[in-house]
Formats: structure tokens, C-alpha cells, sequence
């Protein structure tokens, strides 16, 4: 039986659907003192782009998500490449979404079949919501936990998606090569977050 999404999820990705994606720069971001909790820290240890992917547990995919970042002179922080990778996270989303929206129009079986490409959908709404909500923190320099917290989610809704065609015996899943690089993503992404604080 699937499971319906809480009124606080439904809520989050209507609000986050009004959101758009902006281009996030270091130089716009400040820390501010005396908050009562842990802030981005946008210049935590500036390092090479690439030595900052190889402490992910996915560094090719890290290396590819951050390409021109990578070409800079520069060292970058990671909260330049949490950025970056969040954004390659959205664009891989949005293409998860699009192929999802394709099967099930295109596809004329089962209702539990359907129901599924549905959770999916659904829950690729509520991943670009916290996805974007993410890019808000590190822009606004909020709370490291905030981004924690809209990261975890993101990663949820992708395994969500999974977990609707695992649980239908004998079904499987269209979405589960894309949901698997998106998984490798979100779980990037979560790595270096968690080195901006």
C-alpha cells in the first residue's frame, strides 16, 4: 500500500516550487556573527577543486558534476562545490522527472504501475524543493543543520522511489539506473556539506 506524502512534505514542495534556481558566488555569501547556531562558513578550507572531490565517496562523479569549477586557478571552497554539485543534482533531477513524466504517459499498464511512476514524480518535486532550498541556505548563509537537513530529504525522495517499486513484488523499476546516479549525487552533495561548516 503506498503511503501518501505528510501535509508538511506537500507543503514544502508547493513552497518550493515558487523558488528558482540562482547562480550562487562565494563573494555574496557572509558569515555573520552571533547566531545561536552552527553558519556556512563559505571559505572553509579553500582547496583545489579536485582534492575536495576526492574526499567524497563518489570523486569522478564529484570531478564531473563541477567541471568549470574545476578549470579555475583558483582553490574553491566547499561551499563553491557544494553548490555546484547541488546544481548538477537539480539538472539530473529534472531529467529523472521528465523521463518519469514520459513513461507514464506513454506506458498503458497497470494502475499500481502508474501509482508508482507517481510516488516518483512526487517525490522528484519534493527533492528539487529541498535541492533548492539547499542552494538558499548556502546562499543566505543559514544554518549548516538547515542544509543537512534539505540534503537528507533530497536523498529520501530519490531511495522513496525505490522503495515504491521494491515493495510491488515482481516490478521493476524504470527510474532505477537515474535514481542510483541521482543517489551518488545527493550522497556528494551531503559529503561536502558537510565540510562547510
Amino acid at each position: 500500500m503506498l503511503s501518501r506524502l505528510p501535509f508538511s512534505l506537500a507543503f514544502l514542495v508547493t513552497v518550493a516550487a515558487i523558488l528558482t534556481i540562482t547562480t550562487v558566488e562565494a563573494s555574496s555569501v557572509h558569515i555573520y556573527p552571533g547566531r545561536h547556531h552552527k553558519t556556512i562558513n563559505p571559505t572553509a578550507t579553500a582547496t583545489p577543486a579536485d582534492a575536495l572531490c576526492k574526499q567524497t565517496g563518489y570523486p569522478s562523479l564529484c570531478a564531473s558534476s563541477v567541471g568549470p569549477v574545476l578549470s579555475l586557478p583558483r582553490s574553491v571552497s566547499p561551499a563553491d562545490l557544494t553548490t555546484t554539485n547541488i546544481q548538477a543534482t537539480i539538472v539530473k533531477t529534472i531529467q529523472a522527472r521528465s523521463l518519469a513524466t514520459n513513461l507514464i504517459n506513454s506506458h498503458s499498464g497497470s494502475k499500481i504501475y502508474k501509482a508508482n511512476i507517481n510516488v516518483c514524480l512526487e517525490n522528484y518535486d519534493a527533492t528539487l524543493d529541498s535541492l533548492r532550498d539547499s542552494i538558499k541556505t548556502i546562499r543566505s548563509n543559514g544554518s549548516h543543520d538547515d542544509l543537512m537537513i534539505n540534503l537528507s530529504a533530497a536523498l529520501t525522495g530519490i531511495t522513496t522511489c525505490d522503495d515504491a517499486f521494491t515493495e510491488t513484488p515482481g516490478m521493476a523499476s524504470p527510474l532505477a539506473q537515474v535514481n542510483s546516479v541521482l543517489g551518488m549525487l545527493a550522497k556528494n552533495c551531503l559529503e561536502l556539506a558537510n565540510m562547510t561548516q
